[in-house]
């Protein structure tokens, strides 16, 4: 009787037991991890069992780190089992993506959102569809910059969360290491969304008003729209909080600084090498590093290019080599000599005009590399953009002014992330709506040396040549001579670019600035990337060949087969995107023959831009010079912050890299077309 008993008690218990194992069981944890890339080197601790407290710290000893978007883990359950719930504990304010997939080959796609209004490590349930699976991966997608998860399981019952234990942790609460956690580059963005739509509505709202309203409100509305133009500009920055929470772009000053510093002896192609080899004397270990070889653009070992240390530093004195290891001192110590540092040297190196490198090398040269130095530099880029609005409202007047502020500051492909806190990186830009400018008040000899600069320091401003000159061949023939304004325009921008095309040719001995430079520029030409933008990048992009899709984190160069496959579709669609383009140059010289003003000819540039060129998207800014235009037709203010909207939700839906940049080009149009 007592045995019956007890055999009715276990059978009574069994269930429960049951579903207590269940619960504890998570699929990842015998998981075997077959890739990994850009992370830390803890990753035992996405599966073992153990997360922090909600609101801990980002960064502990029970988090695995990512190093940037393209970090990625890949796990191996063994055998395909129904996923049904994915548990992450991870850095509140970032969207992690996570794939699963039957075979390894094709991979379903799901998201665990960021969250609004908490920080710190946290929770997140994602249910998904049950379909058999054995290959997980995980990657950050987006968010502040700063990412880390520190637990991942898996469940065959969307409603039974695998068992987990709470390591108690110093920190814990809503403040990060690092960083300030009261405003993310997440939050940041949806801020410049809504700045853009008020300033859409705003200026929708001024066209729309009766007069005799507009002529009531006129201060305020002045008011108002300064207000306006100061608080977008200032979102540019990030409202100070810049990098999150770095100010000085560190990677864009090891490029433009040590390219430009020493280009006599790195040229275009041996900055990397360089600097390998300057580590291992420094006493790193550089063996298993994999840097790109910017003569080719394919990543190759370090451990190739020491072998060949002799050939790469002939260039060097004992003074200057001394110099420039002491100069990948401070950049090492600055990026923590880690994941960070180590990307920098797979980018796809220094790349500015002869005619850029030529004012840029005298900076560079004024001092060793250091924050005092690069906080400096670094003021040229806000100063230059601060003279620039000026010469705008004194020409075009404060509407126009405030316009181009809002635009500058609130336009996603531009943002502070990819150029700001740099190395004179809006000169271009600057001395391209001073050339309208000029144009604007008649002064053509001021605008033709200011347009030949932009063109000479980033080349692709040159396009604002075509329509001024289309205008100029129209009134030589139906006058039979050259007026005044093209003589004065066209003599100064061609002793501007005969000025510098000299010094800078004359002022390397030991290297042949502009065969390099154009040679550089093919071997890109032939190098896509993720964030290009521009006519050529949407003929030929293909959903099939996304990034999504041929990325491979695993592989050497994880975006060989994307780059391939991009290439044979531009091949492909060739004669589709020439007709196109000439359609376009078409279109653009018939327009200059029918505007009144030469200013006005000139901004029909902007429309060459995309069409003749596929630029990365922070060259994008480009766009607001459509804002001089807003005096004489009013509609494209609307426009233009409509489009700034626009580009700051496109990430919100899209978030893989070619996705949101192929989204982003197809906007601009709607500019071109008012």
């Amino acid at each position: 009787m007592v045995r019956c008993l007890w055999l009715f008690v276990f059978l009574l218990a069994l269930p429960s037991s049951l579903q207590a194992e269940e619960a504890s069981t998570n699929l990842l944890t015998n998981a075997r991890i077959i890739s990994h890339s850009r992370t830390g080197e803890n990753i035992a601790v996405l599966t073992d069992g153990l997360v922090t407290p909600e609101g801990a710290e980002w960064k502990n000893e029970h988090s695995l780190v990512f190093d940037d978007t393209f970090g990625q883990v890949t796990f191996d359950l063994g055998s395909p089992f129904p996923v049904a719930l994915l548990v992450i504990q991870a850095d509140a304010n970032d969207t992690y993506r996570l794939e699963l997939s039957a075979d390894g080959d094709l991979y379903t796609t799901t998201h665990a959102r960021s969250l609004v209004g908490v920080d710190g490590l946290r929770t997140r349930e994602i249910a998904t569809l049950g379909s058999p699976a054995r290959f997980i991966r995980i990657s950050p997608e987006g968010g502040d910059g700063l990412y880390s998860i520190s637990e991942i399981q898996g469940s065959t019952d969307r409603n039974t969360v695998p068992g987990r234990k709470i390591v108690e942790i110093s920190g814990t609460g809503s403040s990060t290491s690092g960083r300030d956690p009261s405003l993310t580059l997440e939050q940041s963005n949806i801020i410049k969304l809504l700045l853009a739509l008020v300033g859409a509505f705003f200026l929708f709202w001024t066209q729309t008003a009766s007069p005799e309203l507009l002529r009531r409100f006129r201060f305020q509305a002045r008011i108002f729209m300064i207000l306006l133009s100061i608080v977008s500009y200032s979102g540019y920055y990030n409202w100070g909080y810049c990098h999150f929470p770095n100010t000085l772009h560190y990677h864009e000053f090891y490029h433009y600084y040590m390219g430009a510093k020493y280009f006599p002896e790195n040229g275009y192609s041996r900055l990397y090498s360089a600097t390998v080899i300057a580590e291992a004397e420094l006493g790193a270990d550089v063996s298993n590093r994999r840097i790109r070889n910017l003569s080719t653009n394919e990543l190759i070992y370090a451990s190739d290019t020491i072998r060949d240390s002799g050939t790469i530093l002939v260039g060097f004195s004992p003074s200057r080599w001394r110099a420039f290891k002491q100069d990948v001192s401070y950049f090492r110590t600055r990026t923590g000599g880690g994941s960070w540092w180590e990307a920098m040297l797979q980018d796809h190196g220094y790349n500015p005009t002869p005619v850029w490198n030529l004012v840029g090398s005298a900076i560079a040269n004024m001092g060793s590399a250091s924050d005092t130095l690069f906080f400096l530099i670094a003021w040229l880029d806000p100063i230059l953009l601060l003279t620039t609005f000026y010469f705008v409202y004194r020409s075009f007047g404060l509407k126009t002014c405030c316009l181009l502020a809002i635009f500058f500051g609130t336009y996603f492909p531009s943002l502070y992330y990819w150029t700001g806190g740099a190395f004179l990186r809006q000169d271009w830009l600057a001395a391209s709506v001073l050339g309208i400018c000029a144009l604007k008040r008649n002064r053509f000899g001021l605008a033709g040396a200011s347009l030949s600069y932009a063109a000479l320091v980033r080349v692709f401003p040159a396009v604002f040549l075509l329509p001024i000159a289309a205008r100029l061949v129209v009134e030589v023939l139906n006058t039979r001579s050259v007026p005044r304004w093209g003589r004065r325009f066209l003599g100064w921008y061609a002793l501007t670019a005969a000025i510098f095309i000299a010094f800078s040719s004359v002022a390397y001995t030991s290297r042949n600035p502009w065969p390099e430079f154009v040679s550089n520029i093919e071997k890109h030409s032939r190098t896509p990337l993720t964030n290009h933008m521009g006519l050529k990048t949407l003929v030929a992009y293909r959903t099939a060949f996304s990034q999504e899709k041929m990325y491979q984190p695993s592989a050497a160069d994880p975006f060989s087969v994307y780059k391939e496959r991009r290439i044979e579709m531009a091949k492909k669609t060739r004669w589709l995107y020439l007709s196109l383009l000439a359609a376009v140059v078409i279109g653009v010289v018939f327009a200059s023959i029918r505007k009144a003003e030469i200013w006005e000819v000139a901004i029909l540039g902007i429309a060459l831009i995309p069409a003749s060129t596929e630029l990365t998207c922070y060259y994008y800014s480009f766009l607001g010079i459509a804002a001089l235009l807003v005096a004489s037709r009013p509609p494209i203010g609307v426009t233009l912050l409509s489009l700034a909207a626009i580009s700051q939700a496109i990430p919100i839906f899209k978030t893989v890299l070619d996705q949101i940049y192929v989204a982003e080009g197809i906007f601009p149009l709607s500019v071109e077309h008012r």
